[in-house]
């Protein structure tokens, strides 16, 4: 069996001369790059370096100025938005400055001090469906620092912002990565590499970005912590975008990950793991904890430790996710979201604090022979389908439900024809 160690590095480079032992573990000194964020009037993409992600709320153009939901954006710049309904506002923090904006109000406060959006008095924020605040975004991107351009041939708007960049890789060995938004990263290559079946990831914890995985094996290959090793995983949702995502404009298949730790992610997006065009993906003894979208409760609905999505003819087959912990941030993210599939199996799962447990339909592509079993549920639950509190909500779905237990969590919802049948053992 061919076995590469992977080593991730976690210090801070010196400006004085270091020698590196082969199994010491150190890292490269952030730098700044340009975020660039472009948005187009009318579309509900948005792209962010290049990848694109998707808003549930199109920009508009209104006092001819750019108006857009604002948690996007600053998600992908690395702040948080806070929406008080009681108030109608949005607290928005990036870096060392707050800004707060109120619907109907030309007048927003920053740092404190009270500053006018506009010459306009009519430009104010405002609600439209479905019940998303928009917001001047030349007003907030400049307040951030940020360069707006406007093409208005193409009705679009770019924003450009220097952040701070994840520690870049250093190799040792030739076998050391990082994992990052790059598709042609050193760990894909390895992934792609049909001479090695396993892949060993050395203790420490790591940064991880938007990494997609277009990489059809024709034999399976394993990732896996090196023996006796912790490894953890850390870092910031990217816009929409999870941080695995499988079968983007591409096929993955015969890969699988096993017992990595998920910690502190703050999730605006549809998924840590993202499936769609995949194929022999296994995914077991994982671990999700302190994670949470955007830091409120007013979109938790987009965030999920595994998302499964399908269309008609192109749907995951052959996906396994078996004993997952999810340890959620007060119900702030989810446990699996299917939406579509075939032969789709989870089991072992233990679920707490979340949001849903799980929330599977044939909505967006087939779903059949899904399997669960053996999953405990505590302290969970949403509104779903009518009723204030679902912990698992299925329909139109085959397969078998089984061995599920809930305690002080929502109901079980598993309707429609066909439905999941009843495989014994349930306290739901």
């Amino acid at each position: 069996m061919n076995r590469l160690t992977v080593i991730f590095l976690c210090v801070m480079l010196c400006l004085t001369e270091i020698t590196v032992p082969t199994d010491a573990k150190v890292s490269a000194a952030e730098t700044v790059v340009n975020r660039v964020i472009a948005m187009t009037i009318g579309s509900k993409i948005l792209k962010v370096d290049d990848v694109d992600g998707e808003i549930d709320a199109d920009p508009q153009i209104k006092c001819s100025r750019t108006f857009s939901p604002i948690a996007p954006i600053i998600n992908a710049l690395g702040g948080t938005t806070q929406w008080n309904a009681r108030t109608r506002r949005v607290t928005i923090v990036l870096g060392t400055k707050t800004i707060v904006l109120t619907i109907g109000n030309r007048y927003a406060v920053v740092n404190g001090k009270r500053v006018s959006i506009d010459s306009n008095p009519d430009l104010v924020p405002y609600v439209r469906a479905p019940g998303r605040m928009m917001v001047p975004v030349r007003f907030i991107a400049q307040q951030f620092g940020a360069v707006v351009t406007w093409n208005s041939t193409l009705q679009r708007v770019t924003l450009t912002l220097k952040v701070t960049s994840p520690p870049l890789p250093l190799v040792i060995n030739g076998v050391a990565f990082f994992m990052t938004r790059d598709t042609k990263s050193t760990f894909l290559t390895l992934l792609a590499n049909e001479s090695v079946d396993v892949i060993e990831m050395a203790a420490g914890t790591y940064h991880l970005g938007y990494t997609v995985i277009n990489i059809n094996r024709t034999r399976p290959v394993v990732v896996r912590p090196a023996a006796g090793a912790t490894v953890i995983l850390s870092g910031a949702g990217h816009g929409r975008n999870p941080q695995f995502g499988f079968g983007f404009n591409g096929v993955a298949g015969n890969i699988a990950m096993q017992g990595l730790i998920f910690d502190g992610f703050v999730l605006g997006q549809n998924g840590i793991i993202q499936a769609f065009n995949c194929h022999d993906i296994t995914l077991n003894d994982m671990v999700v904890c302190n994670s949470r979208a955007n830091g409120t409760t007013s979109q938790p609905f987009l965030a999920w430790a595994i998302y499964l999505t399908a269309t008609s003819t192109l749907f995951p087959t052959n996906f396994t996710a078996n004993r997952w912990t999810i340890e959620a941030s007060g119900r702030q993210m989810s446990a699996l979201q299917v939406f579509g599939g075939n032969h789709i199996t989870a089991t072992g799962w233990s679920v707490s604090n979340a949001y849903y447990a799980i929330y599977a339909s044939s909505s967006r592509g087939p779903l059949t022979d899904f399997v669960l079993d053996g999953w405990t549920i505590s302290d969970t639950g949403g509104p779903a389908w009518g009723l204030a509190n679902v912990s698992v909500a299925i329909e139109y779905a085959s397969g078998k439900l089984s061995n599920m237990h809930a305690i002080d969590s929502g109901a079980l919802l598993n309707q429609g024809t066909p439905k999941l049948t009843d495989g014994g053992g349930n306290s739901l």
